[in-house]
Protein backbone atom coordinates (compact mmCIF):
# COMPACT_ATOMS: atom_id res chain seq x y z
CA UNK A 1 0.00 0.00 0.00
CA UNK A 2 0.94 3.73 -0.90
CA UNK A 3 0.81 6.81 1.82
CA UNK A 4 -1.10 9.32 1.02
CA UNK A 5 1.06 12.87 -0.10
CA UNK A 6 2.54 14.48 2.92
CA UNK A 7 2.71 18.18 2.17
CA UNK A 8 3.92 21.02 4.58
CA UNK A 9 3.26 24.51 5.06
CA UNK A 10 4.68 27.46 7.62
CA UNK A 11 4.23 31.10 7.30
CA UNK A 12 6.61 33.07 8.71
CA UNK A 13 7.61 31.90 12.07
CA UNK A 14 5.86 28.46 11.27
CA UNK A 15 8.30 27.73 8.26
CA UNK A 16 11.27 28.27 11.24
CA UNK A 17 9.70 25.77 13.22
CA UNK A 18 9.40 23.10 10.40
CA UNK A 19 12.66 23.64 8.99
CA UNK A 20 13.62 22.75 12.46
CA UNK A 21 12.21 19.13 11.97
CA UNK A 22 14.29 18.42 9.26
CA UNK A 23 18.41 17.98 9.47
CA UNK A 24 18.98 19.81 5.39
CA UNK A 25 16.86 19.45 2.13
CA UNK A 26 17.59 16.25 1.51
CA UNK A 27 16.02 15.51 4.67
CA UNK A 28 12.87 17.39 3.90
CA UNK A 29 12.71 15.62 0.18
CA UNK A 30 13.22 12.40 1.54
CA UNK A 31 10.46 12.58 4.11
CA UNK A 32 7.46 15.03 3.00
CA UNK A 33 6.24 15.47 -0.69
CA UNK A 34 5.72 19.04 -0.89
CA UNK A 35 6.67 22.13 1.25
CA UNK A 36 5.50 26.10 0.84
CA UNK A 37 6.98 28.26 2.98
CA UNK A 38 5.81 31.84 3.07
CA UNK A 39 7.83 34.67 4.39
CA UNK A 40 10.15 32.60 5.77
CA UNK A 41 12.54 34.64 8.38
CA UNK A 42 16.00 35.55 7.11
CA UNK A 43 17.15 33.05 9.55
CA UNK A 44 15.75 29.96 7.79
CA UNK A 45 19.19 27.75 7.34
CA UNK A 46 17.34 25.58 4.90
CA UNK A 47 16.03 28.64 3.47
CA UNK A 48 19.27 30.43 3.63
CA UNK A 49 20.90 27.47 1.62
CA UNK A 50 18.38 27.41 -1.48
CA UNK A 51 18.37 31.47 -2.37
CA UNK A 52 22.06 31.43 -3.35
CA UNK A 53 21.65 27.79 -5.13
CA UNK A 54 18.28 28.77 -7.10
CA UNK A 55 19.20 28.93 -10.80
CA UNK A 56 19.14 32.41 -12.61
CA UNK A 57 15.68 33.29 -14.07
CA UNK A 58 13.58 30.41 -12.47
CA UNK A 59 10.59 31.63 -10.94
CA UNK A 60 10.81 32.27 -7.25
CA UNK A 61 7.89 29.42 -6.32
CA UNK A 62 10.43 26.89 -8.15
CA UNK A 63 13.78 27.52 -5.79
CA UNK A 64 14.86 23.77 -6.53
Amino acid sequence: TSRPALLIYGQSLGSFGLEAIFSDLEDMRDRVDGALFVGPPGENRIWKKLIPAREAGSPVWAAI
